[in-house]
């Protein structure tokens, strides 16, 4: 499920014409990233279940940003997202995962002609990965 939570974030970035259109509707989109965000780490359980799987896709998150650079790829994004899945997912998540991940690779694919991202989609991945950062912290992760 943590898979999810990055897929969450490709998917919005793959309903973005552009940088302006992204900023236009930046308060929805960080309601809806931290939402779902805060509903997976929820569902682990107890607070310290919940503080331990918010600790996870801190880790997650802050591994995406480091491979974040002026040469990040769509091809390399996607290989992190499905290295992120884990092993014991159940077979309907697996097939929901790999169903999203396929239909916003090919949306960036045709967004961006050499599949690397340009400043504007690493910009939107940054935003988003700041949402799903602050979303952590309300459970005590900083």
């Amino acid at each position: 499920m943590k898979a999810l939570v990055m897929l969450i974030v490709c998917a919005v970035l793959s309903g973005c014409a552009s940088l302006s259109a992204f900023l236009d509707s930046l308060g929805e989109q960080k309601l809806a990233v931290q939402y779902a965000t805060m509903k997976y780490i929820e569902s682990a359980g107890d607070d310290q279940a919940q503080a331990a799987r918010a600790a996870r896709v801190r880790v997650v998150v802050d591994q995406v940003e480091v491979r974040l650079t002026d040469s990040a790829s769509i091809g390399a994004l996607r290989a992190l997202v499905e290295s992120k899945l884990p092993a014991d997912l159940p077979a309907s998540d697996r097939l929901l995962a790999g169903a999203l991940l396929d239909a916003v690779v090919a949306e960036l694919e045709g967004k961006v002609d050499d599949g690397l991202l340009g400043p504007d989609e690493l910009l939107a991945v940054q935003r988003v990965l700041g949402f799903v950062r602050d979303a952590t912290a309300y459970f005590g992760i900083a």
